[in-house]
């Protein structure tokens, strides 16, 4: 990914968050499934190969903002009115797994996984972000929406 600021993995001068963190808050901010944080973070990509390769950067920062209390996870499945909010525990090995991150429409035997997990930020977590110096929106999308 283009980086033409440099601010990929590096902490803000205002705050302790990373890029990365800083980004699945302000995602956090819309209680985003992780598909929709990593589409916003990769540059478009119908292809997981294209995506793959942020899914780790963005686990980490997502489960070190779990382990803090900063964002909440919940666990939804399609065609179920109320989603789960999870332990703290849970909420990190959710973020952590890469396969919650994207999944295919249907696996090898055709079966669909209607499970997917959203992250929301909390109070504590709004704070951090606000003493942060707010959300980001990243190079690349800042050019597209320049033009939006």
């Amino acid at each position: 990914m283009s980086d033409p600021e440099g601010m990929v993995g590096r902490q803000s001068k205002n705050a302790r968050l990373t890029t990365e963190e800083r980004f699945v808050l302000s995602e956090a901010t819309l209680s985003h499934p992780l598909a929709v944080v990593l589409n916003g973070w990769a540059p478009p990509s119908a292809e997981w190969g294209g995506k793959a390769r942020h899914v780790a950067r963005l686990g980490a920062a997502a489960t070190a903002l779990a382990r803090l209390g900063l964002i909440d996870v919940h666990e939804e499945h399609a065609g179920v009115d109320e989603p789960t909010l999870l332990s703290r525990d849970e909420a990190v090995d959710a973020v952590g797994t890469a396969r919650n991150w994207w999944r295919e429409d249907a696996d090898a035997g055709g079966d669909v996984d209607s499970t997917f997990y959203s992250v929301a930020i909390t109070d504590q977590g709004r704070a951090e972000l606000a003493s942060a110096g707010g959300g980001i929106l990243l190079p690349w999308l800042r050019m597209r929406s320049a033009y939006e």
